[in-house]
């Protein structure tokens, strides 16, 4: 890891990737990250799949970006909502092409989830313990966000 990069703190140490350059940096959907203690710069970060773009080591806050929340896609649905225990996710998929992977944020931007898609069905993702409140859930394909849908936590 790149002492320069981290300032000897690896806390906020994501893989960043675009589809090309006219796109958002976000994070990339498809790796893991093992940090080791933080502070000796012998971090891995694994990919799981590779897509077509740009990657990049990058550090600080991986917050939802406004662009998330902002996507609309009205064949998307998340039921129940408000939900309690339980929410299924469905981005009517008529098939997958792979690579698809679902993820979710609180709309404060703290990062909750990520499921990668082994069917097209919809999902059901156990949200107890989420706090009350509304969260977003993004479906990424190898091009980026292809979709989005809100719901909401209540207890």
């Amino acid at each position: 890891m790149d002492f320069d990069l981290y300032n000897g703190d690896e806390t906020n140490a994501f893989l960043a990737w675009r589809p090309n350059s006219a796109s958002t940096w976000i994070q990339y959907p498809d790796y893991t990250w093992q940090s080791g203690s933080l502070v000796n710069g012998n971090g891995v970060f694994q990919v799981s799949t590779l897509r077509k773009g740009q990657y990049a080591f990058a550090n600080g806050d991986i917050s939802l970006s406004g662009d998330y929340l902002n996507l609309a896609n009205t064949s998307a649905k998340a039921y129940p909502s408000p939900a309690t225990t339980n929410t299924t996710l469905d981005f009517n998929l008529l098939e997958l092409k792979g690579g698809e992977v679902v993820k979710v944020w609180n709309t404060n931007g703290g990062f909750m989830f990520s499921k990668s898609l082994s069917s097209s069905s919809p999902i059901t993702i156990n949200i107890e313990g989420w706090s009350e409140g509304s969260y977003v859930a993004a479906l990424f394909c190898n091009d980026g966000v292809v979709s989005s849908v809100r719901f909401v936590v209540a207890k």
